[in-house]
């Protein structure tokens, strides 16, 4: 970014004033909608009975009529294992060992604070609906940190096609 800025006419703090109030403005973002998130789907009784609805698709499976949300639960640990092994494989292929472990830490580090998040911190009080809380889903989390962690290690050329896939 320095070297944009520097030839567009910014200077190199200027660009990087900009990029750290990006950065501010968006965890700023992320956590007034995670404070949105919890107060409608955890704390209400109409948010608990669509998550109730939600968690009934994904575990259904493939017993169930083929919906987006019902494609996550064919999520499995070994899908995420096999994810993890070909980042390290395209990783040390093409010489980026760091690159590697950088995707390794965005599997492991995304999947253990939704799982912190969920059992520890993101309480479900009993509104009629029980207490098994979905929020932040494990599944989701697992899909969208693999097509992170693939997008670090692929190709340039390949990130746009990685990112349409892995958004559908």
């Amino acid at each position: 970014l320095g070297s944009i800025g520097h030839r567009s006419g910014m200077s190199v703090a200027a660009t990087r004033r900009d990029t750290a109030l990006v950065a501010v403005l968006t965890v700023l973002s992320a956590t007034a909608a995670l404070a949105f998130l919890v107060r409608v789907g955890l704390r209400s009784g109409r948010g608990q009975d669509w998550d109730d609805s939600a968690m009934r698709t994904v575990v259904a499976g493939r017993d169930a009529q083929l919906t987006l949300l019902s494609v996550l639960g064919y999520v499995s640990i070994g899908a995420i294992l096999a994810v993890a092994l070909g980042c390290a494989v395209v990783a040390l292929l093409r010489g980026r060992p760091r690159v590697g472990a950088a995707a390794a830490v965005v599997l492991l580090g995304a999947n253990l604070t939704t799982q912190i998040l969920k059992e520890t911190i993101l309480d479900r009080p009993d509104l009629g609906f029980g207490t098994l809380n979905s929020l932040p889903s494990g599944h989701t989390t697992v899909v969208a940190s693999a097509v992170g962690a693939v997008l670090l290690v692929a190709p340039g050329a390949l990130r746009p096609t990685v990112a349409l896939a892995g958004g559908f």
